[in-house]
């Protein structure tokens, strides 16, 4: 199927995408473009979530810099709009075929995902 709709179960992209509200994925859009920083997708269940397929945004693609100070991300030395996260301070370089991921809501579950285990991506919600 290429565009799949699935109901969200979780708080953890609050308040961009509620819980109980319904979503597409284009699970082929990746076959045909790259991801970007910024994108919403979903994961295959993975050692960072291992329970179901999950939704979250793409923050830093493979050798990006991603440093936390203060519970504020920055990729590359810029600031993103992103809200707080809630984390130690910590810096690192996003490895090869690897993604830093985070939920929009601060609470939510960060770090890095293999690229392999995207889904697709998020193209409405409602």
């Amino acid at each position: 199927m290429f565009f799949p709709w699935y109901i969200v179960v979780s708080d953890s992209m609050n308040p961009t995408i509620q819980k109980g509200d319904h979503m597409f994925l284009s699970t082929y859009h990746y076959y045909i473009f790259n991801i970007h920083q910024n994108d919403v997708v979903m994961f295959a269940p993975s050692e960072i979530f291992p329970y179901r397929d999950w939704v979250h945004r793409v923050v830093a693609l493979p050798g990006d810099r991603v440093d936390i100070t203060n519970n504020i991300i920055s990729v590359n030395g810029v600031p993103v709009s992103y809200p707080e996260i809630e984390s130690e301070d910590m810096s690192l370089v996003v490895p090869e075929g690897m993604l830093y991921q985070k939920g929009d809501s601060p609470s939510s579950i960060h770090g890095l995902v293999p690229m392999k285990d995207v889904l697709g991506k998020v193209i409405a919600h409602f």
